[in-house]
């Protein structure tokens, strides 16, 4: 049996649209319509195993966002720009050897349910000595969408979570995490 070292709430999705985070450019009274950021259930918990093992002792990181920020403003006439963050919280197993971890997740943009940009990054985590959870917060990712006097930016979606192997999927899925 299979025991996340991070708590485990109810299982959700994450969505938020960015028009209720967004702040106003200055000179603005409003902030500009926004797309909505959702959070994907699939991809929000990332488990590793360290060998072939899946009991908690052969668990060596387990790492779950737990929010993503976002604010959105105008940046001119023909663009909106969505600043996007994440917070993740991320623990270390009795599998983990080591004090750092890298754990790689991605923003992606669809219009129309078609993506048109996907940025994949990496969250270098580092343990200090006798602590087996810390918590991440990403830096400020700055998207730029494209506006019309026909087309506002709500006509996009954002997508948020970990980048994980076709392992780390089905074992999310199987284990609803």
């Amino acid at each position: 049996m299979s025991l996340s070292l991070l708590p485990k709430p109810w299982h959700f999705v994450l969505v938020m649209s960015l028009a209720l985070a967004g702040c106003a450019s200055s000179g603005e009274q409003f902030a500009p319509p926004c797309p909505t950021l959702t959070l994907l259930t699939d991809a929000g918990d990332l488990t590793r195993f360290a060998g072939a093992g899946r009991d908690v002792t052969d668990m060596a990181v387990a790492a779950r966002i737990s929010a993503v920020g976002a604010k959105c403003a105008r940046e001119s006439k023909s663009a909106v720009k969505a600043t996007v963050n994440i917070v993740a919280d991320v623990a270390r197993g009795p599998a983990f050897a080591g004090r750092v971890v890298d754990i790689p997740y991605f923003i992606a943009i669809t219009e129309a349910g078609q993506i048109i940009d996907k940025r994949n990054f990496v969250a270098r985590v580092e343990f200090p000595a006798n602590v087996s959870r810390v918590p991440f917060l990403g830096p400020e990712i700055d998207l730029s969408l494209a506006i019309s006097p026909q087309k506002n930016a709500t006509v996009y979606k954002i997508f948020v979570g970990f980048s994980l192997t076709p392992d780390e999927l089905a074992y999310n899925r199987r284990t609803g995490g």
